[in-house]
């Protein structure tokens, strides 16, 4: 008898400088497993924000998946809940379209809302931890929630 099992892997495991990885279980209004793509996805680091631009994209059907993360420079690890007053201002979005039908759709979660990021690691050239919680279109109300989401950027300078 074979078993597999399967530890944590290292997201950050080969991650190129001006690279991020996202994996993250999507479900609600759209349902998806989300493993982004090294080659579509890209990470920078300017005067205020960490940006995680990840993406999903099938060139036969159209589809693409992405998520946008903005981290402020600033944070430091530690767990931060959007929910509560003086958190940090952490956004994130997930965009679903087909390219050749040219249909769109965004949720989003921003201070205020009910998601949880742990930053386990923030410096100048890395950025990693884990989130969960729930994000909204804010054109139709629908929900969205996040779970088991870790993330990893490595930036170039």
């Amino acid at each position: 008898m074979i078993s597999a099992c399967s530890k944590n892997k290292d997201i950050s495991k080969d991650l190129q400088p001006g690279r991020c990885r996202i994996s993250c279980e999507i479900n609600g209004d759209v349902s998806i497993n989300f493993n982004s793509d090294d080659g579509y996805s890209f990470s920078a680091y300017n005067a205020v924000s960490m940006v995680l631009e990840p993406v999903v994209l099938n060139t036969t059907s159209g589809n693409k998946e992405h998520i946008s993360l903005l981290v402020p420079v600033s944070i430091t690890a530690g767990t931060y809940d959007l929910s509560t007053g003086g958190a940090p201002n952490i956004s994130f979005s997930f965009t679903k379209e087909n390219l050749y039908a040219g249909e769109s759709k965004t949720w989003n979660a921003t201070v205020g809302s009910n998601m949880t990021f742990i930053i386990t690691k923030a410096s100048y050239t890395e950025l990693e931890g884990t989130f969960s919680g729930t994000a909204t279109n804010t054109s139709d109300g629908s929900t969205i929630t996040i779970t088991n989401a870790k993330f990893s950027a490595k930036f170039s300078h």
